[in-house]
């Protein structure tokens, strides 16, 4: 809706603010490291992070408190954190060559998505939630069926990293 703006930043601090004022609503703080990412869920209602200290958390946008703490990666750079569309799920991606899909309401992880050769750089649902579609150091983008971790897809040609790659 526009109303809202969250930052993330390498002090280990997200930060919610009001777009049309200006004025700083919540301080994320818990992350134990730089903040490389965040974003909110659909409803508005929870931020998920990304950072260095090898974890994603989910806030309450209201309370600023940590929700979940998303662990699992098996490298210290969590580079982005995306939720499914409507919300259920958050897909991490980081450098330990790998995505996960976690659940929202009891973060447990639900699919590793493995087939990468170097850090994954960003990770996103498909509009419908039933892909997941990777970027990496590796030079590829990859389709994924979200809970089945199944490859679908390699999209490569590109001669250095994809950072990015996202549906239409």
């Amino acid at each position: 809706d526009g109303e809202f703006v969250v930052t993330a930043a390498g002090d280990g601090l997200a930060r919610i603010w009001r777009a049309e004022t200006g004025e700083r609503l919540q301080e994320l703080k818990g992350h134990a490291a730089g903040v490389r990412w965040a974003t909110f869920a659909p409803d508005c209602q929870s931020v998920v992070t990304a950072s260095t200290d090898g974890t994603a958390k989910l806030w309450d946008t209201a309370s600023g408190i940590t929700k979940l703490t998303l662990r699992g990666h098996e490298a210290p750079f969590v580079f982005t954190a995306a939720f499914s569309p409507d919300g259920d799920c958050i897909v991490t991606a980081a450098q330990d060559e790998t995505a996960r899909i976690f659940c929202v309401s009891t973060g447990e992880m639900l699919c590793t998505l493995v087939g990468h050769q170097d850090w994954v750089l960003s990770a996103v649902f498909s509009p419908d939630g039933s892909f997941v579609l990777t970027a990496s150091d590796d030079g590829t983008a990859k389709l994924w069926r979200s809970f089945s971790g199944q490859l679908r897809r390699t999209f490569q040609g590109h001669r250095d990293s994809v950072c990015s790659a996202n549906f239409s």
